[in-house]
Order: C-alpha cells, then sequence, then structure tokens
C-alpha cells in the first residue's frame, strides 16, 4: 500500500533568479537542462533535465544546491517531485469514500445527510445570502456535471485541465469523483430526493473547476498525485488572472517555493485561500501549513475531533469531516452519501468565505477600503473570533473552534491590529525542519534544537524531504492513531498491504540517517552526517 509522501518521482526544478529572461538563465545550464519561465511569476522558472527519468531525488538536492552556488543570479533552487504513479494501483470511485468505508467506525450514529450544514448553523444565515457574484477556484481531481450540481453555477469557459494541458476539466469518471465531492459541498443546490440530498454552502456562488490531478490508489492523504506542486501552482494563477475571489483547496503534499509565490500573488489581490490539514498522517500538509494560508482541520457531528484529521499549530479552525454527505459517482452513475476528510471542512469553509464576501460588498470593495493583503486576514480573525466550541476532545491542534457560519455572518467586520504588508516568503527554512523533528519519534525530538540545526544549515530541504518520505524516518504517529482507530479487518486490510508493519524504533536521528540505503541521501549531506554525528 502506497503511504503518504512515499515513493516520490522527481518532475523538475523551481528556480527563483534574478536575471531578466529564460536566454539569460539557459546560457549557463549544462546541457542536460532547460528552463522556461513561469507565466505570471517574474524571476521564476521550470528547469527540466533530460535525465528525468534517472534523475533520484538525492541527485536533485545536489544539482539543485549546485545551480544556487555556480550559476549567476540564482537565488533559490528546489527539486519538485510528484508520486510514483507506477507503483499505486488506481482507485476506484473515491480514494476517501473507500478508506472511511474500509477503515475507519461510523461516528456516533449515522447522521443526518444535512448534519454538516446544521452543525454550522447554516440554517440561521439570511436567505439573501448565497454566494452570489462570488467566485470560487476550484483545484481538484476535475468536473463532471452530476444531478446535484446541474442547478449550480459553473464558469466553463475559465476552467482548465492542468493534467492533460487543454480546455476541458473533466475526466473518466473514476478520476474526477473527489473533485464533484468537494464541489457539491461548496455550491449544490439540488435535490435528488427529499430525504437524501447535499446542500452545498454557497449555492449562488460561481465555481471555476480547475482539475490539476488525478485520483491514484488507496492513499490516505488528499495527496496531488502526477503533478506534485507545479500544476497547483499553475492552478493558482490562473485563479488570478480569471479574477477569482477565493481558492478552495482540498489537495496538499510537499512545500514548494513556487506555490508558495503564486498563493502570496493570489493573496495580494484580495483572494482568500483556504487549504485542508491532510488526512491520516497527522502532520499538517502544504500549503495548509503555510502560515499565510488558513488551515481547517475536521471534526464530527458531536464535536469531537474526527479521528482522521491532521492536527497541529498550524490549523486555524475545524469543519465537518466526518461522514458529510457529498455527491460521487459509483462507476459512472449518479450517487449521494457520506464520506469522511477535511477536502469537506475546507469546502464548506470555503462556501462560508462566498457568504461573508458577498455581505460585505465583494472583494473590490474590501480591497479598495483595507488593500489586497488584508482580505484573508480580516476572513481569518473573522472565522477564529466567531466560531463554535473548541474541538471537545482535544486540548490543541485543531485552532480557535469549529466552524459557524450564523457567527461568522452577524459578525462585524474585525480591526485588524496593524496594516497588512505582502508577505516576503523564505524559502523552506530551519522552523520547518525542527517542527519536522518534534512531529517525529520522541527520539528524533530530543536532539532537535540549535546545534542539530547549525549541523544541517543549507540542508534543511534534503533532511526535511527525508523526514517526510522515508519510511524508517516518518513520524510514527499517525500509525499509532491508526491502530486505535480501525476495527480488526480494517487493520488485516492494512497488514495485508504492508501499511502497519512495525519496526523497531530508531536509537538516534543520526544512527537512522546513517542506515538509510546508499544512495538515499546527497554526497554532501551524508559526509555531513558521518563528519558531524557524535
Amino acid at each position: 500500500m502506497a503511504i503518504p509522501f512515499s515513493d516520490p518521482k522527481f518532475d523538475t526544478f523551481t528556480v527563483q533568479t534574478n536575471v531578466g529572461s529564460v536566454e539569460e538563465l539557459t546560457r549557463h545550464l549544462d546541457t542536460d537542462l532547460a528552463a522556461r519561465p513561469v507565466p505570471g511569476l517574474d524571476g521564476y522558472f521550470d528547469v527540466t533535465s533530460f535525465r528525468k527519468e534517472t534523475l533520484t531525488p538525492a541527485d536533485a538536492f545536489a544539482l539543485a544546491r549546485e545551480m544556487v552556488e555556480k550559476l549567476p543570479g540564482v537565488l533559490h533552487a528546489e527539486p519538485c517531485f510528484e508520486l510514483d504513479s507506477t507503483n499505486t494501483p488506481e482507485a476506484g470511485e473515491d480514494a476517501h469514500f473507500d478508506l472511511a468505508a474500509l477503515l475507519w467506525e461510523r461516528g456516533p450514529g449515522v447522521p443526518d445527510p444535512l448534519w454538516a450544514t446544521k452543525f454550522i448553523e447554516l440554517e440561521e444565515v439570511p436567505a439573501i445570502y448565497t454566494g452570489q457574484g462570488v467566485r470560487i477556484a476550484h483545484p481538484d481531481s476535475g468536473f463532471v456535471r452530476h444531478g446535484e450540481l446541474q442547478r449550480s453555477f459553473v464558469d466553463l469557459a475559465s476552467a482548465r485541465d492542468f493534467v492533460d494541458g487543454d480546455l476541458d476539466p473533466d475526466g473518466p469518471y473514476r478520476h474526477v469523483s473527489h473533485g464533484v465531492s468537494t464541489a457539491s459541498v461548496i455550491v449544490s443546490d439540488s435535490r435528488t430526493s427529499p430525504a437524501d440530498h447535499v446542500r452545498g454552502v454557497a449555492p449562488g456562488a460561481t465555481l471555476v473547476p480547475l482539475r490539476v490531478t488525478k485520483k491514484h490508489g488507496l492513499v490516505p492523504a488528499p495527496v496531488l498525485f502526477r503533478a506534485g506542486a507545479r500544476r497547483l501552482r499553475d492552478a493558482i494563477l490562473h485563479a488570478v488572472e480569471t479574477e477569482c475571489d477565493v481558492i478552495s483547496i482540498s489537495l496538499g503534499w510537499l512545500w514548494n517555493s513556487g506555490l508558495r509565490a503564486a498563493i502570496g500573488k493570489a493573496l495580494s489581490k484580495g483572494m482568500i485561500v483556504l487549504a485542508a490539514a491532510g488526512n491520516y498522517i497527522r502532520t499538517v500538509v502544504w500549503p495548509a501549513r503555510y502560515e499565510e494560508v488558513i488551515a481547517i482541520a475536521g471534526c464530527n457531528v458531536c464535536g469531537n475531533s474526527w479521528s482522521g484529521s491532521c492536527r497541529g499549530d498550524d490549523v486555524d479552525l475545524a469543519g465537518p469531516a466526518q461522514d458529510v454527505w457529498r455527491a460521487y459517482f459509483d462507476g459512472s452513475t449518479e450517487a449521494v452519501g457520506p464520506s469522511s476528510g477535511t477536502s469537506y471542512a475546507v469546502a464548506m469553509t470555503a462556501g462560508v468565505a462566498a457568504l461573508w464576501l458577498q455581505k460585505h460588498g465583494g472583494r473590490a470593495k474590501l480591497v479598495h477600503d483595507f488593500g489586497g493583503p488584508a482580505v484573508q486576514e480580516l476572513f481569518r480573525a473573522t472565522i477564529r473570533k466567531h466560531c463554535g466550541s473548541r474541538v471537545a476532545d482535544q486540548a490543541s491542534g485543531f485552532g480557535e473552534g469549529t466552524l459557524n457560519a450564523k457567527k461568522v455572518m452577524d459578525a462585524a467586520l474585525p480591526t485588524l491590529r496593524r496594516p497588512v504588508q505582502p508577505a516576503a516568503f523564505a524559502p523552506t527554512s530551519e522552523a520547518l525542519l525542527d517542527d519536522l523533528l518534534r512531529a517525529g519519534p520522541k527520539s528524533f525530538a530530543a536532539e532537535s534544537g540549535r546545534t542539530l540545526l547549525d549541523s544541517f544549515r543549507g540542508f534543511e530541504d534534503e533532511l526535511a524531504f527525508n523526514l517526510l518520505t522515508q519510511p524508517s524516518l516518518r513520524t510514527s504517529r499517525w500509525q499509532e492513531d491508526v491502530e486505535l482507530a480501525v476495527n480488526r479487518h480494517a487493520k488485516a486490510l492494512f497488514d495485508r498491504f504492508g501499511g502497519l508493519e512495525r519496526q523497531p524504533g530508531p536509537p538516534s536521528l543520526w544512527a537512522a540517517l546513517r542506515a538509510l540505503p546508499e544512495g538515499t541521501l546527497s554526497p554532501m549531506l551524508k559526509e555531513k552526517v558521518e563528519r558531524v554525528a557524535p
């Protein structure tokens, strides 16, 4: 069974420069490298290698450091990875639903199909607020019309497919179902039957489908399959170009400086950017993990945590995530039913963002009155202050409380303590590495600190990457959570695929690094480990 963050395959390099053109950059590149500018991001280039199929992660990190050291004008370079889909069987209808059905206990009773909208008190919001006039960019697995979305406003003229490189965001039913599901909890305004239907939070909003990924395998996280962060970056830049107001991201994987720069550009235009905290692996995934992004974790009908939700200090709020009714395709047949995932929590929060923008005169008015970068922080401050009770069974890691549409819509605009300036985002920092060390096995956390971080200065990206992708280094806490939550049959299924195989814990980070297979670390990092290890 594929595990989140496992089996990464090199895709391209994200390179930030102060050179003026691609010609200037390519003049200094090796003959097996080619560059193209990232449209909409000045100074950023995608650099590809003709050795792409054979370039290992260790090779890629070594080459990225070489670019920074030797190429004039290169400020930062990092490899961008995608999941190696050749090792991952294709999923059926929806990986989230399959896992929920096979691995996870149902919530406290099978809830009312409308429990999620009742939980956030959507019925108490005046009916005039539907999100009308608000455009929601929806980067996901694609879009195909479903009965629950027949009356929804979908801007197919602005839609794009960044997987196949065309204008049509559709795809095979088995691939688009996740996108249809998350879209339905945002904008559905249909009724397939009186007792069993989906109510979208913002049925008057306009959805802009942006296909950035395919679903592959029973992988328990919202993962950017086949694309890494590159296609999500391009989708966000397209959302900026097409004047979207909200970006709802039910996806995540590793960090990427180009993706972060694209998010920064969207925020500077007054767009609201939200992302799912992630599922089943405990540690919050990127881009939700970025401090400038609004990160949404998951809860259940009782206001307790959803056991599959990632959690951490990066989370702003929790929203409905367990047994949320949504539209999907069972094969090619339209269906409606419950599913679990922080994908739905963030989608519902995006719907509330649309209602909030409509109430306050739209994005353009807020940008005029407060400035572009302030809009995100105005909405963040509102949902954090005017929310439901904290997740009852968790002391921390689930934000300020649970999403409450009524309280958000009743609230006046907050007063920001200081002007919000456009953020200058640094590449992956030592803070990221320290965070990952503390989230991992206790033997790793004990070694985190200034001495350790100083030892790996300049290698933070590569070490952090391996902490997430190497089974012997990756945080083990998510496995403990899984074992507590699954039943005997589910555990047997996990064991069949090797997902819960126990390995002896590493005596120390140094020992674990030294024990990695040859070629896992770049030669310079391997040498550093051998030289500075106690």
